[in-house]
């Protein structure tokens, strides 16, 4: 062992798991020093849930100078407990066991086996509705303070039905999405409030980025700035500056009803007031005018408030998530993106750029791409709809000013009604073939079997071409079939149309 090289004990630890790892690392002073490297990579990269017993592990390894200076990467992942009636056909498995002839006996079995995980399930509900609040805070908090090499963080959410399965809330029909917003602010508001009070500097931030139906509504965005103390706002702020990458999941919507000036909801007020019963729109009902939306404006102000307090970011990922239908939005939302780039703000350093499910006029987007399109390497815009103008002009300042542009994906970009909606993101020179590099999920046909593409990856090289982006309005509607599985993909991720 004295002799063995470095680079071939690193191809034997390839082959090994964790605990021969640690083992060998205890052996002699000469095996910790060739071993570790290895070792020590199976925890770069950490997931804990947001529960007693999760933060309670993290903890754990926070405590071990050798392991938490290893950390570099976290997810947080926000635990749902929800009783799903398909999650108990699972126990039908019991009517076909070969010990179960009694059919009596079978029922009686699968009917215990349904009663157990309902309690289960509530006990589980109770156990992590008393924790949220103080408790976890105080928990994650020593945890961030401690992983000091910790520089991406990201939340994200898993409904769990049973001890032996858990889903992300995309696939869970029945889960309301009042149940699951109400945790999402409250995971949202623990972890803000942890990265202040440890005073945590982090590289990377991404709220719900890959968590289908959660989304933070955005008059919740601020309010955990305001429960900071002195010294938290000040580590917040440097936090904030210190930020390079960030990406966050926003909701249409104002409700409930604010609190008074001065006064904030308990966690505990959270849970049992329950305010979110209007967002149950998994049956396909929408919120209506009247139900609380005045405040929008002011909500998006605070959400512009958030992002000018990370003057450095290099990457910047906004997703909103529709609450209401689409003639509610362009009534309260329609100023979203020029108001959360309030004052001709500029990110100086942004690279990377992400707009997905908002509405905007020709000309706020045209205004906010020019100030940054000199600068970016990649552009998302995705189910962007214009309510005014047209897409041209902003095609035509991509062709010309993108000089760095490296990679574009444009999706579901839908113009004014007298345009033609949706545009058709197929060249317009036929003999262009890109069925060899597009997927089989980006188009649709319509009821006159046309290719519709309403998902391209572009090359900057094909954006700065002669050409350009020389696109148009699709013309022909979807055949029934197609536009119902694709309303169901839409509404997913953005909401009801």
């Amino acid at each position: 062992m004295n002799k063995l090289p470095l680079e071939l004990a690193s191809i034997i630890a390839v082959d090994l798991d964790i605990v021969s790892l640690g083992s060998l690392r205890q052996a002699s002073k000469l095996t910790n020093s060739l071993f570790s490297p290895v070792f020590l990579q199976y925890f770069r990269s950490q997931r804990a849930d947001l529960t007693r017993s999760g933060l309670k592990r993290l903890c754990g390894l926070a405590s071990s100078p050798a392991l938490r200076s290893a950390v570099s990467s976290l997810t947080l992942v926000c635990l749902y407990y929800h009783n799903d009636p398909w999650y108990d056909q699972k126990h039908l498995a019991a009517l076909q066991n070969p010990s179960f002839q009694d059919p009596r006996a079978a029922a009686s079995e699968y009917a215990r086996l349904c009663r157990r995980n309902r309690e289960w399930i509530a006990e589980q509900r109770d156990e992590q509705n008393l924790f949220m609040g103080e408790d976890m805070l105080c928990m994650l908090a020593d945890c961030l303070r401690h992983l000091k090499n910790v520089r991406h963080v990201s939340l994200e959410a898993s409904v769990v039905h049973g001890a032996d399965l858990i889903k992300v809330p995309e696939e869970v029909a029945s889960l309301r999405w009042r149940e699951l917003w109400t945790g999402a602010i409250q995971g949202y508001r623990i972890l803000l409030m942890a990265i202040a009070r440890s005073g945590a500097l982090l590289d990377s931030l991404h709220i719900y980025q890959l968590t289908k139906k959660c989304s933070i509504p955005t008059h919740e965005i601020v309010e955990p700035l305001s429960l900071f103390s002195a010294a938290e706002r000040e580590n917040f702020a440097n936090f904030a500056a210190h930020l390079k990458d960030f990406s966050i999941s926003l909701a249409t919507t104002t409700l409930p009803v604010r609190p008074r000036p001065g006064t904030h909801a308990s966690w505990e007020e959270m849970i049992d007031l329950d305010p979110y019963g209007a967002f149950d729109i998994s049956h396909g009902s929408n919120l209506h005018a009247s139900d609380g939306h005045v405040d929008a404006l002011a909500d998006m102000e605070g959400v512009a408030r958030l992002l000018q307090a990370m003057p450095n970011l290099e990457s910047l990922h906004i997703h909103l998530c529709t609450t209401v239908n689409g003639i509610l939005v362009r009534g309260y939302y329609q100023h979203f993106l020029s108001t959360i780039f309030l004052g001709g703000w500029v990110f100086r350093r942004l690279s990377q750029l992400t707009l997905r499910g908002l509405q905007a006029s020709q000309q706020d987007l045209y205004d906010i791409l020019a100030r940054h399109i000199p600068q970016l390497r990649i552009l998302g815009l995705e189910n962007i709809t214009l309510n005014s103008g047209s897409w041209n002009p902003v095609f035509d300042l991509l062709r010309c000013e993108a000089r760095l542009l490296e990679k574009l994906r444009l999706s579901a970009l839908w113009s004014p009604d007298s345009d033609g909606n949706r545009m058709n993101l197929a060249p317009i020179d036929k003999s262009r073939d890109i069925d060899d590099v597009a997927d089989f999920l980006d188009w649709e046909e319509t009821i006159n079997g046309e290719r519709i593409w309403y998902t391209r990856n572009i090359k900057g090289e094909e954006v700065r071409g002669p050409d350009g982006l020389q696109f148009r309005p699709m013309v022909e509607s979807f055949g029934d079939p197609v536009k119902a599985s694709w309303y169901v993909r839409h509404r997913a991720e953005y909401g009801p149309l």
